[in-house]
Parts: C-alpha cells; sequence; structure tokens
C-alpha cells in the first residue's frame, strides 16, 4: 500500500565512451585531412612552378637549336641549287641529300614539340584564308617528289572533283602541316617501288583526302591509339624509322579545330589509308568533334 516509481535504469557509460572515442577520431581526422590538404596544395604549387620551367626550358631550348639550324638549313638549300649540286661528284651530292633529310627531321621534331606545348598551353590558333585545295595537294607532292623518287616511289593524284579550283576557308600553313606529315609518313612506311595514291573527293557537304600507301600497315589493337601524344606502331620497323610520336597528335588537334575530321583505315602488312575530311562551308573553330575510327 505504499506509494512508489517504477521505471528502467540503463547505464550508459558505455555510449558515451564510444561518443567520445568517435569525437576524438572525427577531430583526429579532421587535423589529417587539413594536413593533407597543405600538403597538396605545397605539391600543386610545386608542379605549377615546374610545369611553367618546363615551358620556359622548351621555348628557350628550342630558339636555341632553331637558330644555327636555320643557318644549316640556308646553307644546304644554297649547296642543293642545280647550279651548285650540278657540279659536284655523284658521292658529295648523296651525302648532301642525307643531311639535308636528316636536318629535315631535326626540324620537323622541334616544330612538333612546340606545337604541342602550344596546344597543352591553349596557345595554337588558325589563321584562315581562301585557299584551293587542289593546288595545295598538288604543290606538297611536288615538294615531296624528290624524296619518293629517292626510294622509287610514284605518289599518284587522283582528284574525282573535275575541276582544279576548289576554295575552302582553311589555315594554309597548318593544313600544309598535316597532310605533309601523312604523305611523309606514307612514303617512310612504303616499299621501294609501291605507289602511294592521293585521292580528292566530295563527301557529304565537304571534301575528303585519303592517302593510301601500300606498306607496313598498323595492327588493329593499335589503331585507336595512333593519335595520341607520343604513340607509335610498335613494329620494329616503326621504330626504326623514329620520330617522337608527335605528328599524328597534332595533326588530328588542327583538323578539330578545323570542324573537320581524321582516321585511319589499315591491314597488317597490306597498307594504311588515312582519310581527312574538311567542310566546304562554315568557320573553322574551336571544335570538340570526336575522331571516327
Amino acid at each position: 500500500g505504499k506509494r512508489a516509481i517504477l521505471g528502467p535504469i540503463q547505464d550508459i557509460t558505455r555510449i558515451q565512451e564510444a561518443q567520445e572515442r568517435q569525437r576524438n577520431f572525427n577531430d583526429e581526422l579532421k587535423l589529417k585531412i587539413a594536413e593533407k590538404t597543405k600538403d597538396l596544395q605545397v605539391a600543386n604549387r610545386r608542379l605549377l612552378s615546374l610545369n611553367e620551367l618546363k615551358d620556359e626550358f622548351i621555348a628557350v631550348t628550342s630558339h636555341e637549336l632553331r637558330s644555327p639550324l636555320t643557318a644549316a638549313r640556308g646553307y644546304l638549300s644554297f649547296l642543293l641549287s642545280e647550279d651548285i649540286l650540278g657540279s659536284m661528284p655523284k658521292e658529295a651530292r648523296q651525302y648532301l641529300v642525307h643531311v639535308q633529310d636528316n636536318v629535315e627531321v631535326l626540324n620537323n621534331l622541334i616544330n612538333n614539340i612546340l606545337d604541342a606545348n602550344r596546344l597543352e598551353m591553349g596557345r595554337f590558333e588558325l589563321h584562315t584564308t581562301q585557299v584551293n585545295i587542289v593546288a595545295l595537294i598538288k604543290q606538297i607532292i611536288s615538294n615531296l617528289s624528290f624524296q619518293a623518287n629517292e626510294r622509287n616511289i610514284n605518289i599518284q593524284f587522283n582528284n574525282k572533283l573535275n575541276k582544279d579550283i576548289l576554295n575552302l576557308n582553311i589555315d594554309d600553313i597548318r593544313i600544309r602541316q598535316v597532310l605533309r606529315n601523312i604523305i611523309d609518313n606514307a612514303i617512310k612506311f612504303s616499299p621501294k617501288g609501291r605507289p602511294i595514291i592521293v585521292e580528292l573527293e566530295m563527301k557529304g557537304v565537304g571534301i575528303q583526302i585519303s592517302v593510301i600507301d601500300f606498306g607496313l600497315g598498323i595492327r588493329k589493337s593499335e589503331i585507336f591509339d595512333i593519335f595520341d601524344k607520343f604513340k607509335q606502331g610498335s613494329s620494329t620497323q616503326a621504330i626504326f624509322k623514329g620520330g617522337a610520336g608527335l605528328g599524328l597528335f597534332i595533326a588530328k588537334r588542327i583538323m578539330e579545330m578545323h570542324n573537320g575530321m581524321i582516321w585511319a583505315e589499315s591491314e597488317l602488312r597490306k597498307g594504311t589509308t588515312f582519310r581527312l575530311q574538311l567542310p566546304i562551308d562554315g568557320e573553322a573553330g574551336d571544335s570538340q568533334l570526336q575522331i571516327s575510327l
């Protein structure tokens, strides 16, 4: 008959200890995150500094390399003129041709390094004008004919437009750079005596240029990677031919900036076809078109 209170009693000591441990863990975690964030910020500043040093090194080194190279190319151009070359013994002429080939390889390598650096820094610009694409292709083939003749290779031009004038709004220098690189590669990897075919035709709302060779070819497993920076075919001949693996990377970006496309079709030991498409109408710009392979 006495009054009383009935109720549960729970010991929460362990719960409070667990909560305290959790608070301590969170505090330690926040402290570690802050420390790591600070370390990452320091590392990021160092990387930015190193990247600036790299850009400066590339610019200075390229300038220092190009100055003597420009002089060497000038003297070689004089020595390889018809009047001078004709008065030399055959053996001396061959030596000069080999020197010129290697000087041009070095010049192209320097230019590619500079272009790749400009692309990464967003400083690569186009300067477009109205250019006759037919005349441009013919001139590139003519300029590379000496190199092709050395390997007994005939470059055939099939103009399927059935006209000699078709003006496109393109960067003359950059499209020359792309086509020269593609045709030059075809010469390098073609067997002696086999032809190279360059075709020009209408395709949809633009034109298509195809460079066809019957050389080494590219493995199917590698054809998706050849337009990546520093990527080359894994074959022994590809490595022997040299190069830094920048030419096709730059070509891809130049075609994209023209709202165009570039891709390769190949079969190992049967040859390779590179196809380039450029629009007839519209301005060239910073296009984000994907490469079709």
